[in-house]
């Protein structure tokens, strides 16, 4: 929206602009540019097209996809921020689990005497 403020006559004017979606615009990408008429027109359906519209149209495409890049940017930096926690946490985990295994009493890796089921065998005859 623009406002017009005439400071002469103390009026206020207001013109409403055109949002993206109201664009009287194909969906084709190929425009075509007439120098002599001074006109744009779609290259697959030949629609003619308001040269300020599209100009406009694309501008605003413009900004959208600007602001899209920059939140895209935001979402990264947060995302990175959130994995160099986890391989923090990670690394501080690994030590811990070092730490804890060695103030673990080593088991004894003496082979039993139990000789499984073949003593049982035995003595059971």
């Amino acid at each position: 929206m623009i406002v017009e403020v005439d400071f002469k006559s103390s009026s206020v004017k207001r013109v409403f602009t055109k949002k993206a979606t109201d664009y009287n615009l194909c969906r084709h990408p190929q425009m075509v540019l007439d120098e002599h008429l001074r006109q744009l027109s779609c290259e697959k359906c030949g629609k003619v097209i308001d040269p300020y519209e599209y100009v406009a149209f694309m501008a605003n495409s413009e900004n959208r996809l600007s602001v899209s890049v920059n939140l895209l940017k935001k979402e990264e930096r947060a995302l990175q921020e959130k994995i160099e926690a986890l391989k923090r946490e990670h690394k501080n985990l690994k030590a811990r689990v070092n730490t804890a295994s060695k103030a673990v009493k080593p088991v004894s890796k003496k082979k039993s005497s139990f000789n499984g089921f073949a003593e049982i065998k035995e003595s059971l005859k």
